[in-house]
């Protein structure tokens, strides 16, 4: 696994130079203050789903949703290395940030398939979180919440309020732990 991760981080590193246009939402543009109901399917929203860490431990979104300003979800794939070459960025800013109200969670895309488990992601998304010293929650995506937070592209984020509204547009692709940053000091400043 070592080998592969770091593979998999050399490749994001030439990756994100050749592509650091690949994200169709900046910093920039993504740091609004509007915000939009998560509940796309009508009735459920995000808080209501049941959720599993990858550890297979029940995870509850709306307590720490509700238990902060701002919850950034981020959304991505043992296999994607730009995903992977951010997450250390993602750990410095949720030890920096969390107590000023940001809760930061990772949700895996490739664990689950139909309710069926992929034990080499699994396995591979526990190896990632121990050689890249990640702390902030990781869960499976389900399909349920894959229908509230449609991705085509990973990594992509999204930040909620404490009541569970979506704030800003999403974020596709990789950013800096800068970019990251300012995008964070907004959604805290604009939630109070």
């Amino acid at each position: 696994m070592k080998n592969k991760l770091a593979f998999l981080l050399l490749a994001a590193g030439f990756a994100c130079a050749a592509f650091s246009g690949c994200s169709s939402g900046s910093p920039a543009e993504s740091s609004g203050t509007a915000s939009q109901s998560v509940s796309q399917s009508g009735t459920k929203k995000l808080t209501d789903l049941a959720a599993e860490d990858i550890d297979g431990n029940e995870f509850s979104l709306n307590d720490t949703i509700s238990g902060g300003k701002v919850t950034m979800i981020n959304v991505w794939g043992t296999f994607c290395g730009p995903c992977l070459s951010e997450m250390p960025a993602l750990e410095s800013l949720n030890q920096k940030y969390k107590n000023q109200g940001l809760n930061i969670v990772g949700m895996t895309c490739d664990i689950n398939y139909n309710g069926e488990i992929n034990q080499e992601a699994s396995k591979d998304a526990k190896e990632i979180r121990k050689e890249l010293g990640i702390t902030y929650p990781l869960i499976v995506e389900t399909s349920e919440m894959d229908a509230l937070l449609p991705t085509d592209v990973v990594p992509a984020t999204f930040f909620f309020d404490s009541n569970g509204n979506q704030i800003g547009d999403t974020v596709f692709g990789s950013q800096s732990e800068e970019d990251w940053e300012k995008l964070i000091k907004s959604c805290l400043a604009a939630q109070g």
